[in-house]
C-alpha cells in the first residue's frame, strides 16, 4: 500500500477521533464548546453531591479526596477551555486544546469509573456506586463532542466498574450486568453522536439547496424581468413604427410632393406629439389605477379642449385597482379616449363634453365598469360612420383589453362613446 496514502488515512482517522474530520464535526465541537462553563460547573457539583451522599453511608472513606481530585481535573479543563477561548486563532493552540480536552475526558472517565474502589466492599454501596458511575457516564456520553471523548469517557467505565464489582465486592452477576449496561451506554453515545452529525449534515444540505434555489429564483426573476423589458421595448418600437413613425413618413412624403400645407403638417406633428405623450403616460407607475390614468389624460388634453371653447366635465367613481391594467392595456385605454376626444374637437362642434367612469353591470359581457365620453355636438349617422377606420380601430383596441365599445349618435343630438370594461378579471 502507498505509504503516503496510509499516512493520509491515519491523519483522517485522527482528525475524526478529535472531532475535526469535516465541517459538521467542527460545528458540533463549537456548539458544545459554548456551554463549557455550565458543563464543568455541573460536573463539579455532581462530585460534591456524590462525595457528600456516599460519605453519609461510609464516613471512613476517602471520598473527599476523590472529589478534590475531580475539582482539580475540572479546574485544569476550565483552564484549557479558557485558553482556547482567548487564543483560538492559533492553530497550535487549537490542536493542543483538542488533545488536552481528550486527555481530561480520559481522566474524568477514570475518576468516575473508580468510584466503587474508593468505597467499602458492601454490596449495597457497591451497587449504588456502580449505578452512580453509569448515570454520570450516560450523561458524559450524551454530551460527547467527538468519538475520542466518547471513548475516553466510556472505556474506563466499561472495564473498571465491572472489575470493582467482581474483585472488590465479589458480585460476579452484578459485574456482568454492569458490563452490559456500559456497553449499552457506549452504543447509545455512538448512536447519539452519529445522529447529531447526521442532523448537521442534513441541515447544511438543506441550507445549500436553499441557497441554490434562491440563486436560481433570482436568476429566473432576472431573466423574466429582462424578457419583460425586451417585450415592452419591442411593443414600444412597434407602436412607434406603426403609429408615430408611419404618420411622420406619410406627412414627409406629402410635404415633399407639395400635397400638405404648413397648418396640416403642424396638425400631424401635434398628433404625433400627443401619441408620444400617451406612450409615456402609459408607462407611468399608476398601480393599476384607472382613475389616475385618466387624470393624466385630462391634464394633457384639458387645455386644448378649453381653447376650443369646450367645457369638460369629469365624473369619476371610486374604482378599485384593476389587476389587468398594465402598461400595454393602459395605452389602449388612453388611445380610445384620446380618439373619442379628438373626434369631439374635429367634428362635433360641441360646447360641452362629459367623461365619466362608473360601476355598471353587463352580465352578458361579464363587464362591470363603463367609461363614457358624451358631447352635445351635432352628432352623426352612426350607421354610415360605423365603417370608418377610426371607429374600427377604437373597437379593435377595446377587444384587445377584453372590453366592448359601443357608440350612440344621432344627427343634432350629440354622441356617446361607451367603453365597457371588466373589473375583477384580467383581460383575455
Amino acid at each position: 500500500m502507498n505509504p503516503a496514502a496510509s499516512l493520509h488515512d491515519a491523519r483522517s482517522r485522527l482528525k475524526s477521533i478529535l472531532g475535526i474530520g469535516d465541517d459538521a464535526q467542527i460545528e458540533l465541537l463549537h456548539v458544545n464548546f459554548r456551554s463549557w462553563r455550565s458543563s464543568l460547573a455541573g460536573a463539579a457539583l455532581a462530585n460534591l453531591m456524590i462525595a457528600w451522599v456516599f460519605n453519609l453511608f461510609s464516613p471512613a472513606s476517602s471520598l473527599w479526596l476523590w472529589a478534590s481530585m475531580g475539582w482539580v481535573i475540572y479546574a485544569a479543563t476550565a483552564a484549557l477551555f479558557y485558553l482556547y477561548e482567548t487564543r483560538a486563532t492559533s492553530r497550535p493552540i487549537y490542536m493542543a486544546w483538542l488533545i488536552g480536552t481528550l486527555g481530561s475526558s480520559l481522566v474524568v472517565g477514570l475518576l468516575w469509573a473508580s468510584l466503587a474502589w474508593w468505597l467499602p466492599a458492601t454490596p449495597a454501596i457497591q451497587l449504588l456506586a456502580a449505578l452512580a458511575s453509569a448515570m454520570i457516564t450516560m450523561g458524559s456520553a450524551s454530551a460527547s463532542v467527538s468519538v475520542g471523548t466518547l471513548l475516553a469517557v466510556c472505556l474506563p467505565a466499561l472495564f473498571i466498574v465491572p472489575a470493582a464489582l467482581l474483585w472488590h465486592a465479589d458480585l460476579p452477576l452484578a459485574a456482568a450486568v454492569a458490563f452490559g449496561l456500559e456497553l449499552l451506554i457506549w452504543r447509545h453515545g455512538l448512536t447519539l453522536h452519529a445522529n447529531m452529525l447526521t442532523r448537521i449534515h442534513q441541515r447544511r444540505e438543506v441550507e445549500l439547496l436553499s441557497q441554490q434555489l434562491s440563486l436560481k429564483q433570482a436568476q429566473l426573476q432576472e431573466a423574466e424581468h429582462e424578457r419583460g423589458v425586451l417585450g415592452e421595448r419591442q411593443r414600444l418600437l412597434r407602436d412607434m413604427h406603426d403609429g408615430v413613425g408611419a404618420s411622420l413618413i406619410s406627412a414627409l412624403k406629402m410635404i415633399e410632393l407639395g400635397q400638405m400645407s404648413l397648418d396640416e403638417a403642424a396638425q400631424v406633428l401635434r398628433e404625433c406629439l400627443d401619441d408620444l405623450r400617451l406612450v409615456i403616460d402609459s408607462l407611468e407607475p399608476i398601480d393599476h389605477d384607472l382613475v389616475t390614468l385618466l387624470a393624466t389624460l385630462r391634464y394633457r388634453l384639458g387645455d386644448r379642449l378649453e381653447r376650443a371653447g369646450i367645457v369638460i366635465d369629469w365624473a369619476m367613481a371610486d374604482i378599485p385597482p384593476l389587476p389587468w391594467l398594465n402598461a400595454p392595456q393602459a395605452l389602449e385605454v388612453l388611445r380610445i379616449v384620446q380618439e373619442a376626444l379628438a373626434n369631439v374637437l374635429k367634428h362635433s362642434r360641441a360646447t360641452r363634453v362629459r367623461v365619466s367612469l362608473a360601476h355598471e353591470e353587463m352580465p352578458e359581457r361579464d363587464a362591470s365598469l363603463v367609461l363614457r365620453i358624451e358631447d352635445d355636438g351635432i352628432g352623426f349617422d352612426s350607421a354610415v360612420a360605423a365603417s370608418g377606420r377610426g371607429l374600427r380601430h377604437m373597437r379593435h383596441r377595446a377587444t384587445q383589453i377584453g372590453g366592448l365599445l359601443s357608440i350612440e349618435a344621432k344627427p343634432s343630438h350629440g354622441t356617446r362613446v361607451c367603453l365597457h370594461l371588466v373589473r375583477d378579471a384580467p383581460a383575455g
